[in-house]
Protein backbone atom coordinates (compact mmCIF):
# COMPACT_ATOMS: atom_id res chain seq x y z
CA UNK A 1 0.00 0.00 0.00
CA UNK A 2 3.00 2.02 0.87
CA UNK A 3 4.60 1.30 -2.09
CA UNK A 4 1.30 2.38 -4.18
CA UNK A 5 1.14 6.01 -2.55
CA UNK A 6 4.42 6.58 -3.30
CA UNK A 7 4.19 6.00 -6.37
CA UNK A 8 0.84 8.26 -7.25
CA UNK A 9 2.73 11.05 -5.20
CA UNK A 10 5.72 10.51 -7.46
CA UNK A 11 3.13 10.86 -10.40
CA UNK A 12 1.67 13.47 -9.09
CA UNK A 13 4.94 15.50 -8.70
CA UNK A 14 6.03 14.85 -12.20
CA UNK A 15 2.89 15.94 -13.64
CA UNK A 16 2.82 19.18 -11.59
CA UNK A 17 6.22 19.66 -12.77
CA UNK A 18 5.70 19.20 -16.27
CA UNK A 19 2.81 21.71 -16.15
CA UNK A 20 4.87 24.18 -14.33
CA UNK A 21 7.84 24.32 -16.56
CA UNK A 22 5.14 24.49 -19.48
CA UNK A 23 3.78 27.33 -18.07
CA UNK A 24 7.32 29.05 -17.43
CA UNK A 25 7.93 28.49 -21.15
CA UNK A 26 4.86 29.88 -22.18
CA UNK A 27 5.70 33.13 -20.37
CA UNK A 28 9.06 33.28 -21.64
CA UNK A 29 8.36 32.32 -25.34
CA UNK A 30 4.94 35.52 -25.15
CA UNK A 31 8.03 38.15 -24.22
CA UNK A 32 10.25 36.77 -26.59
CA UNK A 33 7.60 37.01 -29.15
CA UNK A 34 6.43 40.34 -28.71
CA UNK A 35 10.52 41.49 -28.79
CA UNK A 36 11.48 39.79 -31.53
CA UNK A 37 8.25 41.25 -33.47
CA UNK A 38 9.36 44.75 -32.36
CA UNK A 39 13.07 44.45 -33.35
CA UNK A 40 11.71 43.15 -36.54
CA UNK A 41 13.53 39.90 -36.83
CA UNK A 42 12.25 37.70 -39.28
CA UNK A 43 14.79 34.40 -38.84
CA UNK A 44 13.97 34.43 -34.73
CA UNK A 45 10.38 34.85 -35.15
CA UNK A 46 10.29 32.57 -37.88
CA UNK A 47 11.64 29.70 -35.41
CA UNK A 48 8.45 30.30 -33.73
CA UNK A 49 6.08 29.59 -36.15
CA UNK A 50 5.26 25.43 -36.69
CA UNK A 51 5.46 23.98 -40.35
CA UNK A 52 2.20 22.03 -38.88
CA UNK A 53 0.24 24.93 -38.81
CA UNK A 54 1.42 28.03 -40.28
CA UNK A 55 0.34 31.58 -38.58
CA UNK A 56 -2.80 32.94 -39.01
CA UNK A 57 -2.72 37.22 -39.90
CA UNK A 58 -6.69 38.90 -39.23
CA UNK A 59 -7.67 41.93 -40.46
CA UNK A 60 -9.88 44.45 -42.54
CA UNK A 61 -10.37 45.69 -45.42
CA UNK A 62 -12.84 48.73 -45.53
CA UNK A 63 -15.70 46.94 -43.56
CA UNK A 64 -14.34 43.71 -44.61
CA UNK A 65 -12.66 41.27 -42.03
CA UNK A 66 -9.73 38.94 -44.07
CA UNK A 67 -7.29 36.34 -43.25
CA UNK A 68 -4.10 34.77 -44.34
CA UNK A 69 -2.76 31.74 -43.57
CA UNK A 70 1.56 32.08 -43.94
CA UNK A 71 4.13 29.23 -43.61
CA UNK A 72 6.48 32.65 -42.34
CA UNK A 73 6.36 36.26 -41.88
CA UNK A 74 8.30 38.96 -42.75
CA UNK A 75 9.07 41.95 -40.68
CA UNK A 76 11.44 43.86 -43.00
CA UNK A 77 11.49 45.68 -46.26
CA UNK A 78 12.87 42.59 -47.76
CA UNK A 79 9.29 41.72 -48.30
CA UNK A 80 8.59 44.79 -50.72
CA UNK A 81 9.44 42.15 -53.97
CA UNK A 82 7.14 39.23 -52.43
CA UNK A 83 3.44 38.00 -52.41
CA UNK A 84 3.19 38.95 -48.77
CA UNK A 85 3.43 42.93 -49.78
CA UNK A 86 0.04 41.79 -51.31
CA UNK A 87 -1.41 41.48 -48.01
CA UNK A 88 -2.51 45.12 -46.62
CA UNK A 89 -0.87 44.18 -43.52
CA UNK A 90 2.68 43.71 -44.55
CA UNK A 91 3.05 47.04 -44.01
CA UNK A 92 1.74 47.64 -40.89
CA UNK A 93 4.08 44.75 -39.20
CA UNK A 94 7.33 46.78 -40.94
CA UNK A 95 6.58 49.72 -39.31
CA UNK A 96 4.48 48.73 -36.24
CA UNK A 97 7.07 49.12 -33.13
CA UNK A 98 7.08 50.18 -29.45
CA UNK A 99 9.99 52.07 -27.12
CA UNK A 100 8.74 50.18 -24.28
CA UNK A 101 8.54 46.79 -23.62
CA UNK A 102 6.61 44.50 -20.70
CA UNK A 103 9.04 42.72 -18.40
CA UNK A 104 6.51 39.74 -17.32
CA UNK A 105 2.88 39.15 -18.31
CA UNK A 106 -0.23 38.80 -16.45
CA UNK A 107 -3.57 36.56 -16.98
CA UNK A 108 -6.92 38.73 -17.48
CA UNK A 109 -10.71 37.51 -17.74
CA UNK A 110 -11.37 41.49 -18.13
CA UNK A 111 -10.85 43.14 -20.81
CA UNK A 112 -8.12 45.09 -21.14
CA UNK A 113 -9.01 47.54 -23.98
CA UNK A 114 -11.68 48.38 -26.05
CA UNK A 115 -11.08 50.11 -29.29
CA UNK A 116 -8.93 53.37 -28.58
CA UNK A 117 -9.78 52.76 -24.86
CA UNK A 118 -6.34 51.05 -23.07
CA UNK A 119 -8.22 49.82 -19.23
CA UNK A 120 -5.22 48.43 -18.42
CA UNK A 121 -1.01 48.62 -19.76
CA UNK A 122 0.83 45.29 -20.06
CA UNK A 123 1.11 42.28 -21.58
CA UNK A 124 -2.08 39.71 -20.82
CA UNK A 125 -2.95 36.22 -21.46
CA UNK A 126 -6.19 36.58 -22.10
CA UNK A 127 -8.38 33.87 -19.96
CA UNK A 128 -11.78 34.49 -22.22
CA UNK A 129 -11.70 34.72 -25.65
CA UNK A 130 -13.94 34.70 -29.21
CA UNK A 131 -12.96 32.04 -32.00
CA UNK A 132 -12.22 35.04 -34.13
CA UNK A 133 -10.11 33.41 -36.64
CA UNK A 134 -13.13 30.72 -37.87
CA UNK A 135 -15.94 33.14 -37.37
CA UNK A 136 -13.56 35.17 -39.76
CA UNK A 137 -13.46 32.36 -42.30
CA UNK A 138 -16.61 30.96 -41.39
CA UNK A 139 -18.06 34.48 -42.93
CA UNK A 140 -15.89 34.54 -45.90
CA UNK A 141 -17.34 31.11 -47.29
CA UNK A 142 -20.72 32.54 -46.55
CA UNK A 143 -20.11 35.93 -47.95
CA UNK A 144 -18.71 34.44 -51.10
CA UNK A 145 -21.36 31.95 -51.68
CA UNK A 146 -23.78 35.12 -51.59
CA UNK A 147 -22.13 37.38 -54.02
CA UNK A 148 -23.09 36.97 -57.49
CA UNK A 149 -20.96 36.16 -60.21
CA UNK A 150 -18.52 35.81 -57.15
CA UNK A 151 -19.20 31.90 -56.27
CA UNK A 152 -16.01 29.77 -55.03
CA UNK A 153 -14.27 27.19 -57.60
CA UNK A 154 -14.75 23.93 -55.71
CA UNK A 155 -10.90 23.67 -54.77
CA UNK A 156 -11.11 27.09 -53.00
CA UNK A 157 -14.42 26.12 -51.09
CA UNK A 158 -12.01 23.17 -50.42
CA UNK A 159 -9.11 24.85 -49.06
CA UNK A 160 -11.08 27.47 -47.18
CA UNK A 161 -12.86 24.36 -45.15
CA UNK A 162 -9.45 22.67 -44.43
CA UNK A 163 -7.90 26.33 -42.67
CA UNK A 164 -11.31 26.09 -40.94
CA UNK A 165 -10.92 22.93 -39.39
CA UNK A 166 -6.99 23.92 -38.20
CA UNK A 167 -8.97 27.20 -37.48
CA UNK A 168 -11.15 25.54 -35.11
CA UNK A 169 -8.47 22.75 -33.86
CA UNK A 170 -6.00 25.97 -32.62
CA UNK A 171 -8.76 27.73 -31.14
CA UNK A 172 -9.74 24.66 -28.90
CA UNK A 173 -6.15 25.35 -26.99
CA UNK A 174 -4.84 28.73 -28.17
CA UNK A 175 -3.65 31.50 -25.85
CA UNK A 176 -4.25 34.73 -26.89
CA UNK A 177 -1.94 37.66 -25.64
CA UNK A 178 -2.80 41.10 -25.50
CA UNK A 179 -0.05 43.87 -25.75
CA UNK A 180 -1.40 47.18 -24.47
CA UNK A 181 0.26 50.31 -24.18
CA UNK A 182 -0.63 54.33 -24.31
CA UNK A 183 2.47 55.09 -26.23
CA UNK A 184 1.79 57.12 -29.64
CA UNK A 185 1.87 55.35 -32.34
CA UNK A 186 1.09 55.66 -35.57
CA UNK A 187 -0.36 51.73 -35.82
CA UNK A 188 -1.97 52.54 -32.03
CA UNK A 189 -1.36 51.13 -28.74
CA UNK A 190 -2.36 47.44 -28.90
CA UNK A 191 -0.97 44.37 -30.48
CA UNK A 192 -2.71 40.96 -29.95
CA UNK A 193 -0.72 37.64 -30.91
CA UNK A 194 -1.87 33.99 -30.25
CA UNK A 195 0.12 30.76 -29.01
CA UNK A 196 -0.33 27.11 -28.94
CA UNK A 197 1.56 23.83 -27.27
CA UNK A 198 2.87 22.37 -30.61
CA UNK A 199 5.85 19.22 -30.38
CA UNK A 200 6.66 20.50 -26.49
CA UNK A 201 6.99 24.59 -27.96
CA UNK A 202 5.46 27.19 -27.45
CA UNK A 203 4.56 28.26 -31.45
CA UNK A 204 3.10 31.61 -32.52
CA UNK A 205 -0.05 30.99 -34.61
CA UNK A 206 -2.38 34.17 -34.93
CA UNK A 207 -1.25 37.81 -35.91
CA UNK A 208 -4.13 39.36 -34.54
CA UNK A 209 -5.32 42.99 -36.24
CA UNK A 210 -8.69 42.56 -36.92
CA UNK A 211 -10.06 42.33 -32.76
CA UNK A 212 -8.84 46.00 -32.25
CA UNK A 213 -10.06 47.39 -35.32
CA UNK A 214 -13.15 49.70 -34.87
CA UNK A 215 -13.82 50.41 -38.03
CA UNK A 216 -15.58 46.77 -38.85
Amino acid sequence: MRNYLFLIFMLCAINAGGQTNKEAAFKRAALKIITLYNKKDTKAINQYIHKSTGVFILGSLGATSVFQLQDSLCLSAACTNTEQERYVYQKMMREQKYKKLPSAISNSEKPVFECETIYRQGLFRMLKTAPVISSTIETSIRVNKNVPGESLEEQELQKLKTQLRLAKDLEKKMRVVVFTTKEKTFWGGTFIFGMNYIDGKWCLTLLDFLSNDCSV
